[in-house]
């Protein structure tokens, strides 16, 4: 695999990436130390925060106070966490005292990953709350301790270039990743001993400190940090899964709606979500809410999401969420793969420690099938016919996909030329239809009024975006055209960014089509949690290339080259 020195620029947007998803993991891990939902307006001060640092981190070259507005968020995050939770004063003074010098001595290109890795050590909110006891076993609290005392030394200890800092400092992160992912299971499932994943963090924060500090970094220490960072996530999501059951309506539609399905029965026709919360043991109160405060009852999804798990049903399977956990795996080894081998431990660390990846798509069994759809959509890209129909067939299982759609379709103008653009949409709407089409004719109008229910439907506003200030009262009540305006002129502006600013943000098309749900009615965590995967996915300095994607046209190897060449 080819390697490249690693630019100042690719730097920075790998710690404005990671500077993200701690602000947001602080803000929800907070929450979730107090098992009570979030308070305003702090998670959506954390969102507001993660998505605009990740915005920040797919321009070529970041702003120079990008590094500051990171350091600010993360700052705050820590002050209010530990304020939320009376954590100690000399706890959140050592956090912040750290974060400041810490930013200050590293050159000025190492700034973001300083408060990146800083803010991703979420143990500190647990460590630091003398109201709170203590989750976890004695070692795995040394080793979160240790895994934050690796990633200072490393950082700052003496290299002779940015390239052998970049190999240390991901071992550090690999650690602080494992162990802040071990914290947080703790918050959900509890264990008297210590579990596999509490020993697997353990022995793996003590090998990563030991090729750390090895005078010369072994040549694949990195992949050896990422497998170790990946085989950690996997027992830490068994934990959850065999420690806690079906807990929301997210999990229960796709699974209900196979069962109808082999019964020979319509989903979209028999399906009613009080049915399937009695059928799995839930309580009405799990179920989504109407504005008249009536449940809605529909199913709510494309077709594929019932047709994905209903084979793994018939074969007897009573938990759809290890298929889903599975799905996640190859995403994160998808991920990890594709990395230069250098970055490994980075990209590792900022998959494990997507917090509300983890919780949202294992944990409560929310269906990430679309998402691997849109990622070897663009991954494939050079393949004129499959590359569509993944978009398509990732379109056909969640409406998180559609948003991409526009986003692929200028991407293929700018590389490729508006005939390929044009030419790829039919082969996107006939991926959506293959798996639909039976449910189209056996009744279309149940099909249509299920799957788009959570647009047309009467639903109560809710979520993490802006919607959050107004439950909470900090905003007054605005009609629901105003944040479907606000989500329109969001995504047309972002949209009209892209096009004209193509050269600038080369992770722009797969980063920016999820962030507009921030303005809109219904802003659930689950929208935006794939955002800084999707924003690293394709950039040329931290994945490898494919050599497919290089020519299909002389236009689109002109574009591919000059978005791989740094400025």
């Amino acid at each position: 695999m080819s390697q490249r020195a690693p630019t100042s620029s690719v730097i920075e947007r790998a710690g404005l990436v990671l500077s993200g998803m701690g602000v947001l993991s602080l803000f929800t891990v907070r929450s979730y130390i107090e098992n009570v939902p979030s308070t305003a307006p702090d998670i959506t001060y954390g969102v507001a925060a993660f998505l605009a640092l990740t915005i920040l981190a797919t321009l070529r070259r970041a702003p120079s106070w990008a590094p500051l507005v990171a350091l600010i968020a993360v700052s705050f995050g820590y002050l209010y966490a530990n304020a939320i939770l009376d954590g100690t004063e000399l706890g959140t003074v050592l956090l912040v005292v750290t974060l400041v010098l810490g930013y200050r001595i590293a050159p000025s290109e190492w700034r973001a990953l300083v408060v990146g890795g800083l803010s991703l050590w979420t143990p500190a909110l647990t460590l630091y709350s003398g109201a709170r006891p203590l989750r976890v076993e004695t070692p795995v609290a040394v080793a979160a301790v240790v895994a934050l005392g690796l990633f200072v030394f490393l950082l700052f200890r003496r290299h002779s270039q940015n390239e052998d800092r970049l190999r240390r400092v991901g071992l550090g992160l690999a650690a602080i990743a494992m162990t802040s992912a071990v914290f947080e299971r703790h918050n959900v499932v509890s264990s008297s001993v210590m579990a596999p994943d509490d020993i697997a963090a353990v022995v793996a924060v003590a090998v990563l400190a030991i090729i750390g500090l090895m005078p010369r970094t072994p040549p694949r220490a990195a992949s050896v940090a990422a497998v170790l960072t990946l085989s950690v996530y996997a027992l830490v999501c068994l934990a959850n899964i065999l420690g806690k059951g079906y807990n929301n309506d997210a999990v229960v539609a796709p699974h209900w709606g196979a069962e109808l399905l082999l019964r020979g029965e319509d989903p979209y026709v028999a399906f009613d979500m009080r049915e399937g919360l009695q059928h799995f043991g839930l309580q009405p109160n799990v179920a989504t809410r109407r504005e008249d405060g009536s449940l809605q009852t529909t199913l709510n999804y494309p077709a594929g999401a019932v047709l994905v798990v209903a084979p793994f049903v018939a074969a007897g399977l009573d938990d759809i969420r290890w298929i889903y956990f599975g799905e996640m795996l190859i995403f994160g080894a998808l991920m990890v793969v594709r990395a230069r081998e250098i970055w490994r431990p980075y990209v590792a660390t900022l998959f494990v420690a997507d917090t509300l990846l983890r919780r949202q798509y294992v944990l409560a069994g929310i269906d990430p099938t679309w998402s691997l759809g849109v990622a070897f959509a663009w991954l494939l890209s050079r393949r004129r016919i499959l590359s569509p129909l993944l978009l398509g067939l990732g379109c056909a299982t969640r409406q998180l996909a559609w948003f991409f759609v526009p986003f692929y379709l200028l991407a293929a103008w700018r590389e490729y030329g508006p005939r390929e653009a044009v030419r790829r949409a039919p082969f996107i709407g006939i991926g959506f239809l293959l798996p639909n089409l039976p449910f189209i004719f056996w009744d279309a109008g149940a099909w249509w009024r299920g799957m788009m229910g959570p647009i047309l439907d009467p639903l109560a506003g809710y979520g993490v975006g802006l919607v959050h200030f107004e439950l909470e009262g900090v905003l007054p009540n605005l009609p629901r055209g105003v944040y479907a305006a606000l989500f329109v002129a969001a995504l047309v502006f972002l949209l009209t960014i892209l096009w004209r600013r193509w050269h600038d943000l080369p992770n722009g098309a797969l980063a920016f089509p999820l962030i507009p749900l921030f303005f809109a009615w219904r802003s659930l965590s689950n929208y935006f949690v794939f955002v800084p995967l999707f924003a690293i996915l394709r950039d040329p300095e931290l994945m490898e290339e494919i050599p497919e994607d290089v020519v299909v046209t002389t236009r689109g190897a002109v574009e591919l080259t000059r978005r791989a060449q740094p400025t």
